[in-house]
């Protein structure tokens, strides 16, 4: 559902065909049951305001990883205003780990619009909005919790949740009990403010990146993984990229070659990279590979493209050749 609410009247058939699904979520990465989970059933404390303007706050009060390996942070929100809210993270790094890029939740115009449809349907307001949206009543405190995806590759690499750097955003619903008056105004935007966690000591402690490093040029590095291919014979390749540099780039796939047969192919990461922060991204195929194990894969190579964010000049291209 969520990843990106700057495209939310595209996605408008989706929300009303999905009704019970609830909640927010951000972006789709695949998840394998077969794979160890890391630090499952942990809790870990903080207590940091991240949001403190027109009548509303919001404090970070933890992040958990229950037993069954979703990740969640948790946010107490006071709502003193004259009318119901809902709330949502904007942007999202965990220990420097870019997981949500700058997203606009909010924007009254979208939200308006898509709750005029709502109206047309004929659908319950308040079912509508409980399914859809981290909501709080007027007066209310609430605890919400925002989900967290990651890949496996990221989850394995991320170790103890120690920082946690995220923007939040509000937004009222305007006369919910007036279906003709019913509409949305936002609220002022939150900054980014970094939260850091009981695991913190002082100093990030993460895992070492273990792979092939294709790309160290600029402050930018690049380092292959691992690849899988699960058994619809569909093939993923883990991909680190961070970005040490002083300026926002572009990264994306060029080529996929796999036993010399051209695929098509997209490479799971931010559309922007921000100065300072690192991802893992998938480079996945659109294309069934026919090969029976990864044994079978005789040759794989693939590029990936570098680009200057604000010149839209290239910085390098990085190339894999599997060995």
């Amino acid at each position: 559902m969520k990843r990106r609410w700057t495209a939310m009247l595209m996605v408008l058939a989706l929300v009303l065909g999905l009704a019970g699904c609830g909640g927010n979520s951000s972006s789709g990465t695949k998840s394998s049951g077969s794979k160890e989970k890391k630090n499952s059933g942990t809790k870990y404390e903080c207590d940091q305001v991240v949001y403190d303007q027109e009548d509303v706050k919001m404090t970070v009060t933890g992040y958990q990883i229950t037993d069954t390996s979703s990740h969640a942070i948790l946010i107490e929100v006071e709502n003193n205003t004259d009318s119901m809210i809902a709330v949502d993270k904007t942007s999202l790094n965990i220990n420097g780990y870019m997981i949500d890029e700058y997203s606009e939740f909010m924007g009254s115009e979208n939200i308006s619009s898509i709750l005029e449809m709502q109206k047309e349907t004929g659908d319950d307001f308040d079912k509508f909005v409980e399914n859809y949206f981290h909501t709080i009543d007027t007066g209310k405190t609430e605890t919400v919790e925002l989900s967290v995806y990651l890949n496996d590759s990221l989850e394995k690499y991320l170790g103890d949740v120690q920082q946690i750097d995220i923007s939040m955003s509000a937004m009222k619903f305007t006369d919910p009990e007036d279906e003709e008056t019913l509409g949305a105004e936002d609220l002022p935007w939150g900054e980014v403010v970094t939260v850091q966690t009981d695991a913190y000591d002082g100093e990030l402690k993460l895992p070492e990146i273990e792979g092939d490093e294709i790309f160290n040029q600029d402050g930018i590095r690049i380092v292959v993984l691992g690849k899988e291919l699960d058994e619809d014979k569909e093939l993923t390749i883990d991909v680190f990229v961070e970005n040490s540099s002083d300026k926002a780039v572009f990264v994306s796939d060029e080529d996929l070659s796999v036993n010399d047969f051209m695929m098509d192919a997209f490479l799971n990461v931010p559309y922007i990279m921000e100065a300072g922060v690192k991802v893992i991204g998938e480079l996945s195929s659109f294309d069934e590979v026919d090969a029976e194990t990864m044994d079978d894969i005789e040759s794989l190579e693939f590029s990936i493209e570098v680009m200057d964010a604000d010149t839209y000049t290239s910085i390098g291209t990085a190339s894999y050749t599997m060995e």
